[in-house]
């Protein structure tokens, strides 16, 4: 007999809302969940939030069609994968087939939700009045009013959500995964949209640094309270070997030039080389740390993913010990943190 599809579906599976919360009665877990859009606080079911009735069900012209059951299938396959790597706090038992399997579900996680649905709207939206602006309203390509309605718009977004997994996750099995471990005292809480993406490296003029290809990128999912999961870039280690390179070269050639000048610079450069060589003694311990595959947090670096998961969440984070003062702080400084991101459209 055929598994019967479920109608509410979780944009974010129950198997990592769970570790968010607290178990009320058997088989029963409870979060506490923190919604944007009012600063109101909550106790639900993990069975009924993070998610919205027939999700993944769209209106075709060859009839109803729903991917649920596609999407459950990559949840199920990455879930106990996670489960070791939480269990071991490590990579050491997870095969390149589960490392794979991994990056599908990631990729999955980062197009699917509202908040991926409400971005690609809004750059539909974008376009729409792009074009409008040349052509008329009453001139719009049908193909472009179509896609205001809402069937069409769920329609893109599910497109979307499984289009290209394999070429996306490709990407994220290049870069450098770690493990974050937040220090005791600390948790990670998550958003409803969960992967967040982020750069340290300068933006290149009009261009976004934002893409999974930029020099520099970012990528983090808690996949509880204790560890999130990241995907950097490979010339972010690259980048720290080479400054360590450069300074210990700098405190080098202070040191050759100290004996050939006067003694009283040849002090000054003397304890010039020797900082540099205890701040380059420090980045060096920091560099290695990044080459280990689970790096200890402190708390500025825990604040720092939670803020990211504030300002990618679309509307509602959960946290396990209900601790909000930090969306409620990014909130009152800057009301746009009230949704998720945007592209803007150049």
């Amino acid at each position: 007999m055929a598994t019967k599809t479920a109608k509410f579906h979780h944009y974010v599976p129950q198997f990592m809302l769970r570790r968010f919360a607290k178990e009320r009665r058997p088989g029963k877990y409870f979060a506490n969940v923190f919604d944007k859009s009012n600063g109101r606080t909550f106790p639900a079911n993990v069975d009924s939030i993070f998610g919205e009735t027939h999700f993944n069900r769209v209106e075709t012209s060859s009839g109803v069609v729903s991917v649920e059951d596609n999407m459950t299938s990559i949840e199920s396959a990455a879930a106990p994968i996670i489960d070791r790597i939480l269990s071991e706090i490590s990579f050491k038992s997870v095969s390149e087939s589960d490392f794979a399997t991994l990056c599908i579900f990631v990729a999955l996680q980062m197009n699917r939700g509202t908040g991926a649905r409400n971005v690609l709207e809004d750059m539909i939206n974008q376009l729409r009045g792009r074009i409008a602006e040349i052509v008329g309203e009453d001139n719009l390509p049908d193909e472009i009013k179509d896609a205001s309605s809402e069937n069409e718009k769920k329609k893109m977004g599910i497109v979307t959500s499984l289009d290209d997994l394999q070429e996306y996750a490709k990407t994220f099995a290049a870069k450098d995964c770690r493990l974050m471990i937040a220090p005791d005292g600390h948790e990670f809480i998550i958003g409803d949209n969960p992967v967040a993406i982020t750069n340290s490296t300068p933006q290149d003029g009009l261009w976004s640094n934002l893409g999974l290809l930029c020099k520099g990128i970012e990528i983090y999912l808690p996949l509880s309270p204790k560890i999130t999961l990241a995907f950097w870039c490979p010339t972010i280690a690259d980048y720290i070997t080479d400054n360590v390179k450069r300074f210990r070269l700098q405190a080098a050639n202070m040191r050759e030039r100290s004996v050939i000048i006067k003694a009283e610079l040849a002090v000054t450069l003397t304890t010039l080389a020797d900082d540099i060589d205890q701040r380059t003694d420090e980045l060096e311990n920091k560099h290695g740390k990044l080459l280990l595959e689970t790096i200890e947090l402190n708390e500025q670096n825990v604040k720092r993913q939670n803020a990211l998961q504030v300002s990618h969440a679309e509307r509602f984070l959960i946290s396990k010990n209900a601790d909000f003062d930090l969306p409620r702080e990014m909130l009152r400084r800057d009301p746009r943190y009230v949704r998720g991101r945007r592209m803007q459209m150049t």
